[in-house]
């Protein structure tokens, strides 16, 4: 009995000690200190970040980290001088230069909510073109920013004419609904 008494006030005080918590993974992972990594924390805290594990560099790139964040995945931030310089989700930076530009809720697109996006923006630039059945989509980019989705992209397909021809495409989209709001398509 006392010996799994011990035991436990040992784990607990493991625990307390932050043993593994997010300050001392973005200290191992960033090389910072305890205080620096502590600030990071802070301003990952202000952004909306919520829960995440492990701190990961990004490969070739000096000075940039990612963590999962259990509620908006994938986040980024670049250390410059010792400082966060940046934060980024979803292609948004949401922290730049010492500031808190946006939230991470504002600008957040699940992976299941961006197929959603790219399949009403394919929707709704076939819907356009001449011959939609020869079209071949490459999506370069989906946006969001609080109730508006920009999905941007390049489509090939055959003209008028029969020639296959390129365009570039902008599409608007509505994030609560799904409902496009515009549709721009360029040299088609």
């Amino acid at each position: 009995m006392k010996k799994v008494l011990v035991t436990g006030i040992l784990l607990t005080a493991l625990s307390i000690a932050g043993c593994g918590g997010p300050v001392d993974n973005i200290k191992d992972a960033t090389g910072l200190s305890k205080e620096q990594s502590q600030q990071v924390l802070t301003e990952l805290q202000s952004v909306g970040v919520t829960e995440f594990g492990n701190v990961n560099k990004v490969a070739d790139q000096q000075g940039v980290y990612y963590i999962v964040d259990e509620k908006y995945g994938q986040t980024f931030f670049r250390i410059k001088n010792d400082k966060v310089s940046e934060i980024e989700n979803s292609f948004s930076t949401v922290y730049k230069n010492g500031q808190k530009t946006d939230d991470i809720s504002k600008v957040y697109i699940s992976d299941q909510q961006k197929a959603a996006y790219q399949v009403a923006a394919k929707d709704a630039v076939s819907a356009r073109l001449k011959s939609p059945s020869t079209a071949k989509f490459d999506i370069k980019q989906v946006i969001r920013y609080d109730n508006s989705v920009t999905v941007r992209g390049t489509v090939d397909a055959q003209n008028g004419f029969g020639a296959m021809v390129r365009g570039m495409f902008f599409v608007k989209i509505k994030a609560d609904t799904g409902e496009v709001d515009s549709v721009s398509i360029n040299n088609l």
